[in-house]
């Protein structure tokens, strides 16, 4: 059977509780620093934010890549380097690729016209267009966080957090005054 060498072995073991260990630290410096240079933006953007589940999605494919090179340490030194071992390796760093673009595409941004909003499952943009908007209330949602609700004539809805509202509300308000709506807020 063929073995890598401990001194490579150790050296892996050591890179891969160097990434878990890390994990907390490297979806900030991706999302943060990465993430807004792969976005195609709109002309005329004024707000851009990473959604809080693209912070996840990077945390768990950093988690995943660790683990995964800890399996394959771990199944190397114990049954040699077999084709079975390099298929579960193969596909652990798979897993942890798509969550890292899932993570990578999750995110949402704002421009006079329109709000674009990426979920991390999905690889294209929804468009909520601002003079679609027929009411706007500040409410508490099923979770019991403050949002701004827009809600749209095809019975379309779309949320904005609070810290996002507040962040960009004095424009936000003018865009929706701009169209005519009020933002409604809880008595």
């Amino acid at each position: 059977m063929n073995h890598i060498s401990t001194k490579t072995s150790n050296t892996l073991l050591v890179f891969s509780l160097i990434i878990i260990f890390s994990s907390f630290i490297i979806p900030i410096l991706i999302v943060g620093m990465i993430q807004p240079l792969m976005i195609n933006y709109d002309q005329g953007y004024w707000y851009y934010s990473a959604n809080i589940t693209a912070y996840l999605w990077i945390f768990i494919a950093t988690i995943f890549l660790g683990l995964g090179l800890i399996l394959y340490i771990t199944l190397e030194r114990k049954f040699g380097d077999t084709i079975k071992i390099k298929i579960v390796s193969s596909l652990i760093v798979l897993i942890s690729i798509a969550c890292f673009l899932f993570g990578m595409n999750d995110y949402t941004y704002m421009t006079h016209d329109t709000i674009k909003f990426n979920a991390p499952l999905s690889m294209k943009e929804k468009e909520y267009k601002w003079d679609e908007v027929t009411k706007a209330q500040l409410i508490y949602n099923n979770d019991g966080v403050r949002v701004l609700h827009l809600a749209y004539e095809n019975e379309l809805e779309f949320e904005i957090d609070a810290r996002k509202y507040y962040k960009n509300g004095i424009l936000i308000r003018k865009i929706l005054d701009r169209n005519g709506i009020k933002v409604e807020y809880p008595s």
